[in-house]
């Protein structure tokens, strides 16, 4: 599908600002004719569009939902109890304790990191919404 070659309006400069749609990347702001590096009118977010660097800019690809890494984290945590329960009966079995301990921080740690993916997933769609709301 060819796209018809969009007019620029007088006074704005190719060379330093932005002609095509491009996105802010914290809340979706359509940037064209803005300035290549500077600041979100919006939400305040920096964003360098320059070609070689594409800081804070909205780059459609795909976010899957961190699922895996949730069921990951909990059976981590869930298996780190029973080692430890399993540890704490008699001295010879400290090395369930120990075992338990490294699985419960690496559960935390994994459960950590889904949460944060999985926020990164709400705010992804939030904003590829805005954009299609935007585009319709």
């Amino acid at each position: 599908m060819a796209y018809a070659q969009q007019e620029i309006p007088d006074g704005v400069d190719p060379e330093k600002q932005i002609t095509q749609n491009l996105y802010c990347g914290s809340c979706g702001f359509n940037l064209r004719y803005a300035r290549f590096v500077g600041r979100c009118s919006e939400c305040g977010n920096v964003y360098n569009a320059r070609p070689l660097k594409m800081e804070g800019i909205f780059l459609p690809h795909s976010i899957r939902f961190p699922l895996v890494d949730m069921v990951l984290g909990v059976f981590l945590c869930l298996a780190s109890f029973f080692w430890i329960r399993r540890g704490v009966g008699t001295p010879a079995d400290r090395g369930f304790l120990a075992f338990g301990g490294i699985s419960a921080a690496l559960g935390v740690f994994t459960l950590v990191y889904a949460v944060k993916q999985a926020m990164r997933f709400v705010r992804f769609h939030g904003i590829l919404r805005r954009i299609q709301c935007e585009d319709d």
